[in-house]
């Protein structure tokens, strides 16, 4: 999402004004912290970007002191989820979240089929809440007939049918960019690959990145999807072998996201891991063609150089490069080449 985008502004403003202070108590509270945890943090982030794709008309109504009081009670909620409850309980919990909240707005959502809306006239009608605005499951369930499970199988084809499709590109995003960040995570922690400054980048978390496609792939469950995205979650389901697989999370990306540069030299990094300098080359060439940073290009470009023996002819690249362009990147691969970059297999 663009920070600069001025739709979102109510979101970038909790952003800027709430969040920082939210992290900081969890911090003294939880241990929460952004050097160890910064993908958690990023998780929660994303949980009040998702709740306001999905209930936008009304949280725009809102006051700003009701939304970050809603978006805080999300975060809380959110952390102690994420940090310590099972999956199965998430899950539920989030579903009759996004039910109650469903139901709430029905009135001013896409129009539902015939079958759609008589379930939400009966929840209207017959729903039962708690005081903190969430269904009562089983009450409700028995007031209309249904077991709980029946309950949130039709509440989870509701919202669905209320969302339509205004949120599967965003979230098609963040798949993307969660099968990146698994990908990367997996070829640093197995330092295959060569990452500029290591030691201050948040370490390498490959099951917390898997677990973030995970859910992001519920959220997928029930919209309706293409083709091409049906695959990529199919690919992650119950029976998937080596979910770590980065191969399989990059070929993923990059059918999500074909001219997204930086899928492109994550591609050429796996290649180079690999030690298949010519996938390397074609990856660094899709890289280009798609616009990619011209530094990183650059620094590809040398890498591979390097990787196929010709360490003269890197340097002089980059200090070409250096020549054009003060940019820090280039002189911090200049310097490390005094003991030249290895490409690890």
């Amino acid at each position: 999402m663009q920070p600069q985008d001025p739709q979102l502004a109510c979101l970038e403003h909790f952003f800027r004004v709430a969040m920082p202070a939210a992290v900081r108590k969890l911090g003294a509270w939880q241990g929460l912290s952004r050097v160890y945890h910064g993908d958690l943090v990023d998780d929660l982030s994303q949980e009040v970007a998702a709740d306001f794709v999905a209930h936008r008309q009304s949280i725009e109504a809102m006051s700003i002191d009701q939304r970050h009081e809603r978006w805080l009670r999300l975060v809380g909620r959110s952390h102690y989820w994420l940090r310590g409850r099972t999956a199965s309980a998430r899950q539920s919990d989030a579903v009759l979240d996004d039910i109650a909240a469903a139901v709430s707005t029905v009135t001013q959502g896409p129009a539902l089929g015939s079958g759609d809306a008589k379930f939400a006239e009966t929840l209207m009608q017959h729903g039962v809440h708690l005081k903190n605005g969430r269904l009562n499951e089983l009450i409700t369930a028995r007031s209309i007939g249904l077991t709980p499970l029946q309950l949130r199988r039709r509440g989870e084809r509701l919202v669905a049918a209320l969302q339509g499709g205004r949120d599967v590109e965003f979230w098609r995003r963040r798949l993307t960019e969660a099968l990146l960040g698994l990908a990367a995570d997996v070829l640093r922690d197995g330092r295959h690959v060569l990452i500029l400054e290591e030691h201050g980048r948040n370490r390498p978390d490959p099951h917390a990145r898997l677990q973030r496609v995970l859910r992001i792939r519920e959220r997928l469950r029930y919209l309706p999807v293409d083709a091409t995205l049906r695959r990529v979650l199919l690919r992650y389901g119950s029976k998937c072998r080596n979910p770590h697989d980065p191969e399989r999370a990059l070929g993923s990306a990059l059918d999500l996201s074909p001219n997204a540069p930086h899928v492109h030299l994550w591609c050429f990094e796996l290649a180079i891991a690999r030690r298949h300098p010519q996938r390397a080359a074609r990856a660094l060439r899709q890289a280009r063609d798609c616009a990619a940073d011209p530094t990183a290009v650059v620094l590809a470009r040398a890498r591979l150089l390097e990787f196929r023996g010709h360490d003269h002819a890197a340097r002089a690249l980059l200090r070409r490069a250096q020549r054009r362009s003060d940019d820090r990147r280039l002189r911090v691969s200049l310097d490390r080449m005094t003991q030249p970059i290895k490409a690890s297999g």
